[in-house]
Protein backbone atom coordinates (compact mmCIF):
# COMPACT_ATOMS: atom_id res chain seq x y z
CA UNK A 1 0.00 0.00 0.00
CA UNK A 2 2.86 2.50 0.97
CA UNK A 3 4.06 0.98 -2.35
CA UNK A 4 1.43 2.21 -4.32
CA UNK A 5 1.20 5.52 -2.34
CA UNK A 6 5.01 6.30 -3.29
CA UNK A 7 4.11 5.46 -6.93
CA UNK A 8 1.01 7.74 -6.94
CA UNK A 9 3.08 10.46 -5.66
CA UNK A 10 5.87 9.88 -8.34
CA UNK A 11 3.43 10.01 -11.14
CA UNK A 12 1.55 13.31 -9.77
CA UNK A 13 4.69 14.84 -9.68
CA UNK A 14 6.29 13.60 -12.82
CA UNK A 15 2.49 15.28 -14.77
CA UNK A 16 3.71 18.92 -12.74
CA UNK A 17 7.20 18.11 -14.10
CA UNK A 18 5.33 17.91 -17.44
CA UNK A 19 2.79 20.81 -17.36
CA UNK A 20 5.88 22.89 -16.16
CA UNK A 21 8.65 21.78 -19.14
CA UNK A 22 5.41 22.42 -21.74
CA UNK A 23 4.42 25.26 -20.04
CA UNK A 24 8.63 26.72 -20.74
CA UNK A 25 8.29 25.35 -24.36
CA UNK A 26 5.35 26.94 -25.23
CA UNK A 27 7.01 30.44 -23.44
CA UNK A 28 9.92 29.99 -25.50
CA UNK A 29 8.35 28.95 -28.92
CA UNK A 30 5.95 32.32 -27.93
CA UNK A 31 9.57 34.17 -27.90
CA UNK A 32 10.93 32.37 -30.95
CA UNK A 33 7.94 33.75 -33.02
CA UNK A 34 7.93 37.62 -31.41
CA UNK A 35 11.76 37.79 -32.72
CA UNK A 36 11.03 36.24 -36.23
CA UNK A 37 8.51 39.35 -36.84
CA UNK A 38 10.83 41.55 -35.45
CA UNK A 39 13.41 40.25 -37.78
CA UNK A 40 10.97 40.11 -40.52
CA UNK A 41 9.69 43.70 -40.09
CA UNK A 42 13.52 44.55 -40.20
CA UNK A 43 14.12 43.10 -43.32
CA UNK A 44 11.15 45.35 -44.89
CA UNK A 45 13.15 48.22 -44.18
CA UNK A 46 10.27 49.62 -41.98
CA UNK A 47 10.40 51.12 -38.76
CA UNK A 48 9.61 49.13 -35.59
CA UNK A 49 6.14 49.96 -34.41
CA UNK A 50 7.02 52.38 -31.53
CA UNK A 51 4.81 51.44 -27.99
CA UNK A 52 2.15 54.04 -26.85
CA UNK A 53 4.20 54.14 -23.52
CA UNK A 54 7.33 55.72 -25.31
CA UNK A 55 5.40 57.74 -27.90
CA UNK A 56 3.35 59.52 -25.14
CA UNK A 57 6.45 60.10 -22.97
CA UNK A 58 6.45 63.98 -23.41
CA UNK A 59 5.95 66.03 -20.54
CA UNK A 60 3.32 68.20 -20.75
CA UNK A 61 3.63 72.23 -20.44
CA UNK A 62 2.07 73.74 -17.67
CA UNK A 63 -1.06 75.89 -19.38
CA UNK A 64 -0.27 79.21 -17.71
CA UNK A 65 2.95 78.91 -19.80
CA UNK A 66 1.68 78.05 -22.84
CA UNK A 67 -0.94 80.69 -22.48
CA UNK A 68 1.99 83.52 -21.72
CA UNK A 69 3.94 81.80 -25.06
CA UNK A 70 1.15 82.27 -27.22
CA UNK A 71 0.11 85.92 -25.51
CA UNK A 72 4.22 87.27 -26.38
CA UNK A 73 3.81 85.53 -29.89
CA UNK A 74 0.16 87.44 -30.62
CA UNK A 75 1.34 90.84 -28.82
CA UNK A 76 4.60 90.60 -30.83
CA UNK A 77 3.21 90.22 -34.31
CA UNK A 78 0.41 92.93 -33.28
CA UNK A 79 2.85 95.58 -32.04
CA UNK A 80 4.75 95.24 -35.38
CA UNK A 81 1.72 95.62 -37.35
CA UNK A 82 0.81 98.55 -35.78
CA UNK A 83 4.73 100.23 -35.86
CA UNK A 84 4.17 99.22 -39.55
CA UNK A 85 0.74 101.04 -39.78
CA UNK A 86 1.63 104.22 -37.88
CA UNK A 87 4.64 104.16 -40.52
CA UNK A 88 2.56 104.36 -43.37
CA UNK A 89 0.55 106.71 -42.12
CA UNK A 90 3.00 108.98 -40.99
CA UNK A 91 4.69 108.69 -44.58
CA UNK A 92 1.15 109.00 -46.40
CA UNK A 93 -0.07 112.30 -44.58
CA UNK A 94 3.44 113.82 -44.37
CA UNK A 95 4.00 113.67 -48.16
CA UNK A 96 0.02 114.53 -48.77
CA UNK A 97 0.81 118.19 -46.50
CA UNK A 98 4.61 118.65 -48.12
CA UNK A 99 3.66 117.91 -51.47
CA UNK A 100 0.20 120.29 -51.12
CA UNK A 101 -2.20 118.16 -52.42
CA UNK A 102 -5.38 119.20 -51.21
CA UNK A 103 -5.57 123.26 -50.78
CA UNK A 104 -3.90 123.80 -47.74
CA UNK A 105 -6.90 126.30 -46.68
CA UNK A 106 -9.28 123.21 -46.23
CA UNK A 107 -10.15 121.48 -43.20
CA UNK A 108 -9.13 118.16 -44.43
CA UNK A 109 -5.25 119.26 -44.33
CA UNK A 110 -5.80 120.23 -40.90
CA UNK A 111 -6.55 117.34 -40.30
CA UNK A 112 -4.02 115.04 -42.37
CA UNK A 113 -1.23 117.20 -40.85
CA UNK A 114 -2.57 116.66 -37.20
CA UNK A 115 -3.09 112.70 -38.19
CA UNK A 116 0.54 112.96 -39.43
CA UNK A 117 2.02 114.90 -35.72
CA UNK A 118 0.49 112.09 -33.92
CA UNK A 119 1.36 109.49 -35.65
CA UNK A 120 4.92 110.53 -35.60
CA UNK A 121 4.56 110.97 -31.74
CA UNK A 122 2.98 107.83 -31.03
CA UNK A 123 5.67 105.66 -33.52
CA UNK A 124 8.21 107.70 -31.87
CA UNK A 125 7.61 108.41 -28.12
CA UNK A 126 5.77 104.68 -27.70
CA UNK A 127 9.00 102.76 -29.10
CA UNK A 128 6.60 100.06 -30.46
CA UNK A 129 9.22 98.64 -32.47
CA UNK A 130 11.34 98.13 -28.90
CA UNK A 131 8.72 96.82 -27.19
CA UNK A 132 7.93 94.18 -30.66
CA UNK A 133 11.57 93.47 -30.41
CA UNK A 134 11.63 92.41 -26.37
CA UNK A 135 8.32 90.38 -27.02
CA UNK A 136 9.75 88.12 -30.19
CA UNK A 137 13.11 88.15 -28.16
CA UNK A 138 11.17 86.52 -24.78
CA UNK A 139 8.76 84.18 -27.09
CA UNK A 140 12.01 82.86 -28.54
CA UNK A 141 13.68 82.01 -25.29
CA UNK A 142 10.40 80.48 -23.89
CA UNK A 143 9.75 78.66 -26.87
CA UNK A 144 13.45 77.34 -26.95
CA UNK A 145 13.08 76.06 -23.34
CA UNK A 146 9.35 74.46 -24.19
CA UNK A 147 10.95 72.90 -26.64
CA UNK A 148 13.86 71.75 -24.47
CA UNK A 149 11.55 70.14 -21.88
CA UNK A 150 9.39 68.77 -24.21
CA UNK A 151 12.20 66.95 -25.60
CA UNK A 152 15.09 66.43 -22.88
CA UNK A 153 14.81 64.06 -20.27
CA UNK A 154 17.14 66.34 -17.70
CA UNK A 155 15.44 69.39 -18.51
CA UNK A 156 13.44 70.49 -15.39
CA UNK A 157 10.37 72.36 -14.30
CA UNK A 158 12.20 74.58 -12.85
CA UNK A 159 14.65 75.68 -15.81
CA UNK A 160 11.41 76.29 -17.20
CA UNK A 161 10.04 79.18 -14.94
CA UNK A 162 13.48 80.40 -14.85
CA UNK A 163 13.43 81.18 -18.45
CA UNK A 164 9.37 82.45 -18.02
CA UNK A 165 11.07 84.71 -15.72
CA UNK A 166 13.68 86.11 -17.87
CA UNK A 167 10.88 86.43 -20.04
CA UNK A 168 9.18 88.92 -18.29
CA UNK A 169 12.66 90.76 -17.44
CA UNK A 170 12.94 90.49 -21.23
CA UNK A 171 9.81 92.77 -22.20
CA UNK A 172 10.55 95.00 -19.18
CA UNK A 173 7.87 97.92 -18.55
CA UNK A 174 6.19 100.32 -21.03
CA UNK A 175 8.20 102.84 -21.62
CA UNK A 176 7.59 106.25 -22.79
CA UNK A 177 10.59 108.38 -24.30
CA UNK A 178 9.54 112.28 -23.87
CA UNK A 179 11.74 113.98 -25.53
Amino acid sequence: MVELENTKDLAEEAEKNNKKREAAEAERERQRNYAKKLLDQSKREEPLPVPDEIKNHQKKVPEKIQQQLDKWHSNSNWLRRFHILLGLIVIVSSVTVAARLVDVNSNFMSWVAWLAAVSSTLLTSMMIETKSNHYRQAWRLLYTAVLRFENEDGFTYKELNDAYEQGEKTIGDVEVKLR
